[in-house]
């Protein structure tokens, strides 16, 4: 029985994967078919907006808290409903918005930067989304595990794993506040 949950749980990753991919790849679509012109003037790296972001000084602790606000319901939400039976409807529903936003953003930094988008995309998603993937990845075994009925004695190990989802998505939170504007900031004054 407890080979057959686990070809479940490989299974429902896997597809969690295809379908964040699917939604990558909708999201570049989409984002072609939106027009070069259109993302160019509304898009949120157009060169009026790169420009101010090239000499802007952010106040680091402020972002931290704008970071938090924005990215600890997201966290939290994920967290509560992984305890609930509709945990894998949420988590597809996150990565679904997720892929789609990574792949128009994708195709909109590329028609108003260039090749130096690639670049750009790279430095502003490091170092935050190494935490943030390795948070959201645990966080979906561990959920799996919940929703299985394994393990359920073990409080120790339980405790020990929640405080590592948290501790990578905080870590995840300050790089993103202290560490990532520098690096783009860098990155944005050589395109």
């Amino acid at each position: 029985m407890e080979r057959v949950s686990g070809i479940r749980r490989e299974k429902h990753l896997h597809l969690l994967e295809v379908l964040f991919l699917g939604c990558f790849v909708i999201g570049i679509i989409a984002a072609n078919l939106y027009g070069r012109s259109r993302l160019q003037q509304y898009g949120i790296l157009n060169d009026y907006f790169i420009q101010q972001l090239k000499y802007i000084t952010i106040e680091k602790h402020d972002y931290f808290i704008y970071v938090l606000s924005a990215r600890a319901p997201v966290v939290l939400a994920l967290i509560f409903f992984g305890m609930t039976p509709w945990y894998r409807v949420v988590n597809s529903i996150f990565l679904i918005w997720s892929g789609f936003s990574f792949g128009f953003l994708c195709v909109m930094a590329i028609s108003n930067i260039g090749a130096g988008a690639i670049w750009l995309m790279m430095i502003a998603l490091c170092p935050q989304f190494i935490f943030y993937v390795s948070g959201y990845l645990l966080l979906l075994k561990l959920e799996e595990k919940y929703q299985c009925g394994k393990e359920h004695g073990k409080l120790g190990e339980w405790i020990l794993l929640w405080g590592i989802i948290l501790l990578l998505f905080f870590i995840g939170f300050l790089t993103e506040a202290y560490l990532n504007p520098g690096m783009v900031h860098f990155v944005l004054k050589k395109i």
